[in-house]
């Protein structure tokens, strides 16, 4: 039998004192496995949760920094339908007995809150008979509420109740969030690998521009990363989120639609990861010059009109052209072909001009982005696409007529 203690949450962002308990766990010497797991869509809606991708990045940098023997686990994100810790149980149990024909012993980790509440969540009749609990508690663990719920539940369920004693650092995600969102420093509340990466991609940085979305869009936006997330790695699925929100930025500064900003930034390389076999096979249509290099753009266009019903013919030409751009590119295809140029992610150090160009000139950001595409082109010795070409001709053009 394999011992595993599951510690679940949103996890917006993992922050120290989430490591901490992980390392208190360890610690303990009696589980061959600690599995975090990020939630997927919660079926408890207190608040607007960040998308997937960056949770799970913050979760995976902090466990890859740390020598502990945990993993992170996407089991909840790819649910289909909200996530209920029952279902997760039930998976993991019948996945290592499927996979090795070993049975699996879980122990939920959870906090002194969620044991005074778990008699309330989703089947927790048959929850509380398929796991056992250990229970983080400040100090010694006396206090007369939370020993009298633990009795009750043994008691009713005869489910084994263990107590995690230790003292918490006071650490509150919310608090992160703020900080982070109005450009504060929170280094002394998270793992240093986790500061770098949302301080230097910028993940809280458009929150005021994401904030436009009503609770609809956001629950299709992040309904669509869920669809996509089984077919891309976990660098592409940051890159992706990254490149929406930046151009929710743009599109908000250059008055065009911010949904379909978000889903043709979101879903611009979905067929990336793809065999290129049936990158090529998606994008039958007359692409001039497909290569290696460029087959996932018109591939990822023709994926979301057909795989996932996406009929805008303007995301989808905006998806189509994001590598080579167009001549006949529209303000949002403009706005995808530099976000997914100009995302903080990337690390080219020619890139500060031209995002300060795009604020409030996507054709002079468009000329200086393709000019540094045809720069990277010669140095590898390698032709601008015909298509890239055009478009920067087509748009000197027009700007020349414009001083004129």
């Amino acid at each position: 039998m394999v011992r595993i203690a599951l510690f679940g949450g949103t996890f917006d962002p993992f922050h120290l004192a989430h490591l901490r308990l992980v390392n208190k766990v360890s610690a303990l010497g009696k589980y061959d496995e600690i599995i975090v797991m990020p939630t997927g869509p919660s079926p408890h809606k207190e608040r607007r949760i960040s998308f997937a991708g960056y949770r799970f990045e913050t979760v995976r940098l902090a466990l890859s920094s740390s020598e502990e023997r945990a993993s992170v686990s996407d089991a909840e994100i790819v649910e289909t339908g909200a996530s209920y810790t029952i279902r997760t149980v039930q998976y993991l149990k019948n996945k290592y007995f499927e996979e090795s024909g070993v049975e699996a012993r879980i122990d939920l980790l959870i906090g002194s809150d969620s044991l005074l509440a778990i008699g309330h969540w989703y089947k927790s009749n048959q929850l509380l008979k398929e796991v056992d609990l250990l229970v983080a508690v400040r100090g010694n663990g006396q206090d007369e509420r939370i020993r009298a719920a633990a009795d009750c539940l043994r008691q009713k369920y005869q489910v084994r109740i263990d107590f995690l004693e230790w003292e918490p650092v006071t650490i509150s995600s919310t608090e992160i969030r703020a900080r982070l969102i109005a450009g504060e420093s929170a280094d002394h509340l998270l793992p240093a690998a986790v500061s770098d990466f949302l301080s230097e991609q910028q993940v809280f940085s458009f929150a005021d521009e994401m904030s436009v979305f009503n609770e609809q869009d956001w629950s299709y936006l992040q309904r669509l990363e869920q669809l996509q997330w089984p077919l891309l790695d976990q660098e592409r699925r940051v890159h992706v989120l990254n490149v929406m929100q930046y151009a929710v930025h743009l599109a908000l500064k250059h008055n065009v639609d911010p949904r379909q900003a978000a889903v043709a930034g979101l879903l611009h390389d979905i067929a990336k990861n793809l065999p290129l076999s049936e990158q090529y096979d998606l994008s039958r249509d007359g692409f001039e010059e497909l290569h290696d290099k460029i087959v996932h753009a018109p591939a990822s266009a023709t994926f979301v009109s057909s795989e996932l019903g996406i009929s805008d013919q303007d995301i989808c030409s905006a998806i189509r052209w994001h590598t080579t751009a167009h001549p006949q590119l529209s303000d949002l295809g403009k706005i995808i072909y530099l976000a997914d140029k100009i995302e903080y992610g990337r690390e080219f150090k020619s890139l500060p001009p031209i995002r300060e160009r795009a604020e409030h000139d996507l054709d002079g950001a468009m000329l200086l982005c393709m000019s540094e595409v045809f720069c990277a082109l010669r140095r590898q010795g390698l032709p601008a696409h015909p298509y890239t070409l055009a478009a920067y001709e087509t748009i000197m053009r027009r700007n020349s007529g414009k001083q004129a």
